[in-house]
């Protein structure tokens, strides 16, 4: 089986309260039962709760840690990140933004966006 690991981001405090984690979980969720191939390392799941991707202080949170994890060895090539959309990893300027996707990818874990299952 393949491992797959959850990032899951919101921006402000106030959607704590509304329907973004359980949204974003439903996601990772329904994925998996489509991909039976893969299984969920609840161990290695990354959360940025209130946490703004245009800021960039979720490179120092969650997104941060899975950034880390993949230097220190516990995130490997062939692992899958699932990320509900691309702008969950950042809404910063188009060349900081793609150069992180780039890091994750040439680390060789695969991204999939589960708002289009790609």
């Amino acid at each position: 089986m393949r491992r797959a690991i959850s990032y899951i981001r919101f921006s402000s405090e106030r959607q704590l309260k509304g329907d973004s984690v359980r949204r974003q979980s439903k996601l990772v969720t329904d994925w998996l039962d489509k991909n039976p191939e893969f299984y969920l390392d609840s161990s290695l799941s990354f959360k940025d709760l209130g946490k703004s991707a245009f800021s960039g202080k979720h490179l120092k949170g969650g997104l941060g840690d899975f950034l880390t994890a993949i230097e220190k060895g516990l995130v490997k090539a062939g692992d899958t990140l699932l990320i509900e959309s691309l702008d969950r990893l950042s809404r910063q300027d188009i060349d900081i933004a793609s150069e992180l996707l780039r890091r994750i990818l040439r680390a060789g874990v695969d991204v999939v966006t589960l708002s289009d299952g790609e």
